[in-house]
């Protein structure tokens, strides 16, 4: 269904029921998309799904939300309402299986030219050997490092440590713990 409407003084097509929009590395879909006049703001809403899919870098993507807003001039994407992302990485060594990382928060934003993301509100990460939690996190996706603030939290295997500020490397799984560490250890080798 197609519908056309005025809102915040531009016009607004309005695609309903199922909708499914493909480019050459994204897919959406969602029960809801509207493009404003001159196609640079996005808004979609309910059971929103994004596929990302880069062959070059060997790297797919998928999030998942109940609301999207994309602002393409800026460069800006903000997903609400149980927003999740799973990534798949390319494998370090050759031969070697991929790395998946989950991520779920209350809100997660993107500014694409900055190549930085925010997950803010009970952000929970999953990556094999360890899981994160925190209020904060910023992402720095060129260097596929997060850095958790406010109450962050990791456990690795049955071991976890706290502190005011902790970096996660992704691509190689090491973490820096900065200001009033603490940590529990289950269990120590001898």
């Amino acid at each position: 269904k197609v519908g056309y409407f005025q809102n915040e003084g531009k016009e607004v097509t309005r695609f309903s029921g199922g909708v499914t929009f493909s480019a050459p590395k994204y897919k959406i879909t969602a029960e809801v998309v509207e493009f404003y006049k001159g196609g640079e703001r996005l808004k979609a809403h309910g059971n929103i799904t994004v596929n990302y899919h880069d062959r070059e870098k060997e790297e797919w993507g998928e999030a998942k939300g109940g609301h999207l807003e994309y602002d393409r001039s800026s460069g800006y994407l903000v997903l609400t309402q149980s927003p999740y992302l799973k990534i798949r990485q390319k494998p370090e060594e050759s031969g070697s299986e991929p790395r998946n990382v989950e991520i779920k928060a209350e809100k997660m934003e993107l500014w694409t030219d900055k190549g930085q993301a925010l997950a803010t509100g009970g952000v929970k990460i999953i990556q094999p050997g360890f899981q994160a939690s925190g209020e904060r996190a910023d992402f720095y996706l060129q260097d596929e490092k997060v850095v958790l603030t406010e109450s962050p939290r990791v456990t690795r295997d049955k071991d976890t440590f706290s502190g005011d500020k902790i970096t996660i490397f992704l691509k190689v799984g090491k973490m820096i713990i900065e200001g009033n560490v603490k940590g529990q250890v289950s269990s120590m080798e001898k």
